[in-house]
C-alpha cells in the first residue's frame, strides 16, 4: 500500500468514525429533551424520569412498535444503546478470554463490548448453545449469568419467563456451590426493564410505547446501564469474594 493509499484509507475510517459518533450524539440530544407536550396546550412539563448517568437515556412514551419474535434490534426505535462512549476501560479483564452467548444484540452486546475495553478476547455466540466450558476453565474465572426481575418478583404476565429466570438465580446459586472448590466464582445480573428486541417481539405495541415507565425511575435501563455489572462480576479484582449472589438492577424498587 502506497502512502497516498494509506491516507486515503485513514481519511475515509476516520470520516465513518466521526459519522458513527455523530449519530450518538443525536440520539443523546434527542433523549436529553425530556419534555412532553401537555394535553390541551402548549405548555411543556417534564418527564419525571431519573437521569443520573454519563448520558441522557430515552424515556416513555415510545413509538408504539411490534415484532415477531425473537425480535430484531436494528428494527427498535429509539436505538438500543450498548456502546457506553463514556466508559473508559483500566485493565480488569486484561489477558481474560470471555465467551458470551447471545452478544448478538441488547445486554449481551453491551457486555462485549465492555469485556473488549477491558482487555478481554472476547468470543460471541448466536442461536448456538452447546456450551462445555468449566473444563477449560482455570481457577480464577467466572461464570456471570443473566437473570432477571421476574424471578425474584414474578410477572402475572409472563409466567413461563419468570420460572425460567428463577430456575437461573437457583442453578447460579447451585453451580457456585458446585464450583467453588475449582476456584470458579458463579454470579448473576437480575435486569428490571431494559431496552431490547424482547420487548416489541414480547409486547402489543401500545405496552412497548410505555415500558419502563412504572418504574421509580420511569423508564427503562439501555444496555450500556447494565453491562458495567457484568465487568464487576467477572473481574477478580472487583469480586474476587463473591460467588452465588443474584445481582438486582432494577431502577429502584416499588415497580417493574
Amino acid at each position: 500500500m502506497t502512502s497516498t493509499q494509506g491516507g486515503e484509507r485513514f481519511r475515509d475510517e476516520a470520516g465513518q468514525a466521526a459519522r458513527e459518533e455523530r449519530k450518538i450524539q443525536t440520539q443523546a440530544e434527542r433523549a436529553e429533551r425530556t419534555f412532553v407536550e401537555k394535553e390541551g396546550g402548549g405548555e411543556k412539563k417534564e418527564s419525571g424520569a431519573m437521569q443520573a448517568g454519563a448520558r441522557p437515556y430515552p424515556v416513555p412514551p415510545f413509538p408504539e412498535q411490534h415484532q415477531k419474535k425473537p425480535g430484531i434490534e436494528a428494527a427498535i426505535t429509539p436505538a438500543p444503546m450498548y456502546d457506553a462512549p463514556f466508559y473508559k476501560g483500566s485493565g480488569k479483564l486484561q489477558d481474560k478470554v470471555a465467551l458470551i452467548t447471545g452478544a448478538d444484540s441488547g445486554i449481551g452486546r453491551a457486555v462485549a463490548v465492555l469485556f473488549a475495553r477491558e482487555g478481554a478476547d472476547v468470543a460471541i455466540a448466536y442461536l448456538n448453545e452447546d456450551k462445555a466450558s468449566v473444563p477449560h476453565m482455570k481457577p480464577g474465572s467466572a461464570i456471570v449469568m443473566t437473570g432477571s426481575v421476574t424471578g425474584l418478583m414474578g410477572n402475572k404476565d409472563l409466567l413461563d419467563y419468570s420460572m425460567t429466570k428463577g430456575g437461573i438465580h437457583a442453578f447460579t446459586r447451585s453451580l457456585a456451590t458446585h464450583l467453588v472448590d475449582k476456584g470458579i466464582r458463579v454470579n448473576a445480573v437480575a435486569p428490571g426493564p431494559v431496552w431490547t428486541p424482547l420487548n416489541p417481539g414480547d409486547k402489543q405495541a401500545e405496552k412497548v410505547a410505555h415500558f419502563g415507565e412504572k418504574t421509580p425511575m420511569k423508564r427503562p435501563a439501555q444496555p450500556e446501564e447494565i453491562a458495567p455489572a457484568f465487568v464487576f462480576l467477572a473481574s477478580p479484582q472487583c469480586s474476587s469474594y463473591i460467588t452465588g449472589e443474584i445481582l438486582p438492577i432494577i431502577g429502584g424498587y416499588g415497580g417493574g
